[in-house]
């Protein structure tokens, strides 16, 4: 777990000085203006973030934004490659994120009880698609498969009933 904290900081610490991204420069004029670190200005963000997830009004609407966008981008670049590599990865990614949208069928019910329902679920999907995590291949050979061979004979009865 630690070793994810670190290569975190680092990969954002990596993103925020590389000045080719809109993020980075907006990053880099605050904390000029500011008189502050650029690590600072992004810690400060992402604490911004998180406290919205848990007290703020869509936060539903933002934390499934997060786990669609960035996805659906490399998903279509995926498509359009000649990699299979990454379709695996995005398919893997979006079995879970259907399995979280079921989930979030009762999300009313958890959040009286888990109100920080929407940082947690935003925490799984970066740890999901960020490259430097890896997360879905862990779903993919911790949970996906072991089901999938458990259940085969279940779905390929049910793939036979439906096709008569």
């Amino acid at each position: 777990m630690l070793a994810i904290v670190e290569n975190t900081k680092n990969e954002v610490k990596n993103y925020i000085y590389d000045d080719g991204h809109l993020a980075s420069r907006g990053v880099a004029k605050i904390a000029s203006y500011t008189r502050t670190s650029r690590e600072n200005i992004a810690y400060a963000a992402m604490g911004i973030f998180a406290v919205y997830l848990i007290f703020g009004y869509f936060a539903e609407l933002v934390c499934n934004f997060v786990g669609f966008a960035y996805p659906a981008v490399f998903s279509i670049q995926a498509i359009e490659s000649m990699d299979k590599k990454d379709d695996a990865k995005w398919l893997t990614y979006w079995v879970v994120f259907s399995v979280c949208s079921l989930v979030d069928f009762g999300s009313r019910v958890i959040m009286r009880w888990f109100p920080v329902y929407w940082l947690c679920k935003c925490a799984f999907f970066l740890w999901l698609f960020l490259p430097w995590m890896n997360g879905v291949q862990v779903c993919y050979s911790r949970i996906i498969r072991p089901f999938s061979k458990k259940y085969s004979k279940l779905f390929e009865t049910m793939e036979g009933t439906v096709a008569q």
